[in-house]
């Protein structure tokens, strides 16, 4: 084998073994994210258009690459021509992955959001100034104590699946931060963990719904992991 060839052969491998970790993280999403009637049909349809974009990735990719190949060899076609054509498969399949990795981040956002939206405990208004009450009542008396983790406590109320735990795990903790004179920045690396609790709580609640969207929430980083890998696989398939 010639060393052009070797490197053709290592790349390929490379392209296949991120093909196959793209595969891996889908099929992990597939299988711990709810596909069902028990999501809304506007989130199920995101998910559905998230799910279909990275395995339309590898496949465009792949489609394009084989087509590329086939030009290249094609020994009825002028070199110039070959090239050209090969060259100009690539940069449609370029074109057409780049597109559609941005409307994967528009919808992974927008289905970030709706997911735990819908995970979080609906709050009945009449029960909203008793739990806004009993969380600053809590959270009053953390913040009072040197020896209690505000982060820690803020994560144990963010799990409850009542009005309070829906307060703190809402935007009303940032209302509660500056009205207790409390640097907003302070709390930003301890929102991942206090949504993240929220969404371990909700997928535990017994509420169907809910616990479906809490799932498929937890469940996104997964097919962030499979785009991630479908868009290397693309650039190894299709150059730069």
């Amino acid at each position: 084998m010639s060393e052009t060839n070797t490197f053709r052969a290592i790349d390929a491998g490379a392209a296949q073994s991120v093909a196959d970790t793209a595969s891996r993280f889908l099929s992990e999403f597939s299988a711990a994210a709810p596909r069902g009637y028990e999501m809304g049909a506007d989130i199920r349809g995101l998910v559905n258009d998230l799910t279909n974009t990275v395995s339309g990735t590898i496949s465009l990719a792949a489609q394009a690459g084989r087509e590329s190949a086939a030009i290249l060899a094609d020994d009825t076609l002028y070199p110039e021509g070959r090239s050209r054509l090969a060259r100009e498969a690539k940069e449609s399949a370029r074109a057409k992955v780049a597109e559609a990795d941005a409307a994967f981040d528009v919808k992974y956002t927008v289905a970030e959001a709706a997911l735990y939206q819908a995970a979080r405990p609906v709050v009945p208004k009449a029960e909203t100034a008793s739990a806004r009450m009993d969380a600053q009542m809590l959270l009053d008396g953390a913040l009072n104590r040197k020896d209690v983790s505000i982060s820690r406590v803020l994560q144990r109320l963010a799990g409850r699946q009542d009005a309070v735990g829906s307060l703190v795990s809402s935007d009303w903790l940032e209302d509660y931060a500056v009205a207790r004179g409390i640097d907003t920045e302070i709390l930003e690396p301890a929102k991942v963990l206090i949504q993240h609790s929220a969404l371990e709580g909700a997928a535990k609640s017994g509420d169907p719904e809910r616990s479906a969207a809490a799932r498929a929430a937890l469940a996104l980083r997964s097919l962030r992991q499979a785009q991630t890998s479908a868009r290397a696989f693309a650039r190894l398939t299709l150059g730069r």
